[in-house]
């Protein structure tokens, strides 16, 4: 369980900075969004430069959508991640509470525990072996 809990914390590493990469590679597309569109409405309309500037202006907003839905993906993704991480998380604090609390018990009441189990499990077996 802790190694589950190890992959789990290394794909959250790795999701939080594919979500940072893509953030400032975002922030990078939209300040030269602004700088393309600045030079669009001063190119002359009509003109060769108006239609390239047009063009690279509409390239920009493209990457900009796919890099949007790129990062609404990841954080879907790490959003799952994290629910899974603090899930496995819980159970291994539950099993490590469980492992102190028998521990911590004397052994003559660990081997007596140990006992009924196996009782308990033998009587299970041979109930199934009479009921074929």
């Amino acid at each position: 369980m802790q190694d589950t809990v190890d992959s789990l914390n290394q794909e959250f590493a790795q999701l939080s900075r594919q979500s940072l990469d893509v953030t400032t590679n975002l922030r990078e597309l939209e300040q030269e969004l602004l700088a393309q569109t600045d030079l669009f409405r001063e190119s002359a309309e009509g003109s060769t430069e108006h239609a390239q500037h047009k063009n690279a202006v509409r390239q920009t907003t493209t990457k900009i959508t796919t890099a949007k839905a790129s990062l609404e993906s990841i954080n879907l993704q790490k959003s799952n991640c994290l629910e899974r991480l603090n899930l496995f998380k819980k159970r291994l604090e539950e099993k490590q509470a469980q492992l102190e609390q028998h521990a911590s018990k004397p052994e003559s009441e660990r081997k007596q525990q140990a006992e009924r189990k196996l009782q308990s499990a033998m009587g299970k077996t041979q109930k199934k072996k009479t009921k074929k």
